[in-house]
């Protein structure tokens, strides 16, 4: 059996995966750290985490954005 909160969350558990995966990808791009144990490219490093920021604030806001299902939903409780 599956309610509109069940629906719902569905569509947003989806959603939220989409706007994880550019967050995933700016984190996991290539940070070059010098001899020195420094960033040896700072901006691209801060652009990156900016994105994935974005990308995170996004997911969160879409999570939030939804009535969660509870145990009455899922048939149980």
């Amino acid at each position: 059996m599956s309610t509109p909160r069940i629906n719902a969350a569905g569509v947003t558990t989806e959603a939220t995966e989409v706007a994880i995966g550019p967050a995933c990808q700016a984190l996991a791009a290539d940070r070059f750290v010098n001899g020195f144990g420094v960033y040896a490219d700072r901006s691209t490093v801060l652009v990156n985490l900016g994105m994935a920021r974005t990308a995170l604030d996004t997911a969160i806001a879409t999570l939030r954005g939804c009535c969660w299902p509870t145990d009455l939903d899922y048939g149980e409780g």
